[in-house]
């Protein structure tokens, strides 16, 4: 009975391991739009959108056209 539980954690601890998506960050300069940003500024997914950082403290998300 400890070998099944033990194994049924092991198999529930590893499916949830490979579910889990590492976020894959991109570098703000390559989507900013003509933006500025500073260098090391990043780019996050966050519900399907890239969310950007301009290392200032201001966020905007990639895919918005940039406008003044």
């Amino acid at each position: 009975m400890k070998f099944q539980a033990i194994l049924l954690a092991l198999v529930s601890a590893v499916s949830v391991c490979m579910a889990a998506a590492v976020p894959k960050t991109v570098p703000a300069k390559d989507v900013s739009g003509g933006r500025f940003v500073l260098d090391g500024a990043q780019c996050s997914p966050v519900q399907g959108r890239l969310v950007c950082d301009d290392g200032l403290g201001n966020t905007f998300f990639a895919d918005d056209p940039f406008s003044s």
